[in-house]
């Protein structure tokens, strides 16, 4: 019987660390200020701060839950109790409502509409944000994005779609330019 050095079992493959936080935005929803948020995730987590609207106007103060992450998430909470929550960090864990996230494209937002909708032009005022959804599904929804194109190179492409004009989503242009979502907003009705 030959005798060697004991042999040890293999390790056994670690199950990863539970995620201790649900990720679902609409849990957002019914809370009504600081103290929820802290009690759901955790006061190291949760930070006060002015929070501006997609416009970049200033709403007030307001909360961001996981600050300099990429999960980052602003929370405001109006006076008539709805609230107004923006995404802009493209690798979030966060779940919304629509499954809309910061990065994904054009067709999807098109997709989950229903048909395709209108932007405010690039480099203007409210510089690539959705103008009106033209009585698709994400209309009267409270949902507002920012969309930003990702291959500006070519200047004759872009000026069709910058500048002081609304753009329906189905102008080829918008396809060579790689439109994707940048920013993610959602305002909750005010409580009754």
């Amino acid at each position: 019987m030959p005798s060697g050095p004991p042999t040890t079992p293999p390790a056994q493959p670690q199950a990863p660390a539970e995620d201790p936080y649900d990720w679902d935005v609409r849990n957002i929803f019914p809370m009504n200020g600081e103290e929820e948020l802290v009690a759901k995730y955790g006061k190291e987590h949760v930070v006060a701060r002015n929070i501006a609207d997609l416009e970049g106007n200033d709403l007030g103060p307001g909360f961001v839950v996981f600050p300099d992450t990429d999960n980052e998430m602003e929370i405001f909470f109006t006076p008539d109790k709805a609230k107004v929550i923006t995404f802009t960090r493209e690798h979030s864990k966060w779940k919304s409502p629509f499954g809309i996230k910061v990065g994904d494209p054009l067709e999807k937002i098109v997709k989950i509409n229903g048909r395709n909708f209108r932007l405010n032009g690039f480099e203007w005022v409210n510089s690539g944000m959705v103008y009106s959804w033209e009585g698709g599904a994400m209309d009267g929804k409270g949902v507002d994005l920012v969309f930003k194109a990702i291959n500006t190179g070519d200047p004759k492409v872009y000026d069709q779609v910058n500048g002081d004009k609304k753009v329906k989503t189905d102008h080829s242009a918008l396809k060579k330019l790689g439109v994707v979502v940048e920013k993610v907003s959602f305002k909750t009705s005010p409580a009754q």
